[in-house]
């Protein structure tokens, strides 16, 4: 099995399985489209385009536990999808370990990323636009590129924002080769309590 889709669909767990994707790789191995109170937990996935999409206005989903590696995206959240949690993942040399991308979006809401493993990643965590409250806190952001990149977003939409609507804060961000968080935006980012180690920093 190297696919799961979970469409319009509410209260359903997926847990315990193994996506691997030799060859050509699906472009979501777990994909919630327009699902509401889903758990995706205790998964392990390799080799896909994106590990697990969170799109279409899909709200208040847990991806708790899993482990995706080798992928383009370990996790993508998009589309309008607002209130979902991504805690206590290990999510390891994938192109983007977290990508978030909300553009005009139909609700309001936050989304969460805590408590990762995010390691050995292009950038461990990448935002191309927001215009959504986004917190990041208590990962372990480690030996990738970029611990935390926000793209400028002004090019998306006027409805997109950037990195004001953007908290991350209580996170190790240390050792990552050229940034610990990289911010292409021109508001500033809020980051607040975070561990840089010996020499990693911010830069906008």
């Amino acid at each position: 099995m190297n696919c799961i889709d979970v469409v319009l669909a509410s209260n359903v767990t997926g847990e315990d399985n193994t996506l691997a994707n030799p060859g050509e790789a699906p472009d979501e191995s777990i994909n919630l489209d327009d699902a509401g109170d889903v758990t995706v937990r205790n998964n392990a996935i390799t080799g896909a385009n994106a590990g697990i999409a969170i799109e279409n206005r899909a709200e208040g989903n847990s991806i708790v536990d899993n482990r995706v590696t080798d992928s383009e995206v370990g996790v993508g959240i998009e589309d309008g999808s607002v209130n979902n949690a991504v805690e206590g993942n290990v999510l390891a040399n994938n192109g983007n370990g977290v990508e978030v991308s909300l553009v005009d979006s139909y609700g309001d809401g936050t989304n969460y990323v805590r408590g990762n493993d995010v390691v050995n990643d292009t950038n461990g965590l990448l935002v191309e636009a927001t215009d959504q409250p986004l917190v990041v806190e208590s990962n372990d952001v480690r030996d990738n590129e970029n611990g935390v990149h926000v793209r400028r977003s002004g090019v998306c939409s006027p409805g997109a924002e950037g990195a004001e609507l953007v908290s991350v804060h209580d996170d190790v961000l240390a050792e990552n080769a050229a940034y610990g968080v990289l911010n292409g935006n021109q508001n500033a980012l809020n980051a607040p309590g975070n561990y840089w180690g010996a020499s990693d920093g911010t830069a906008s």
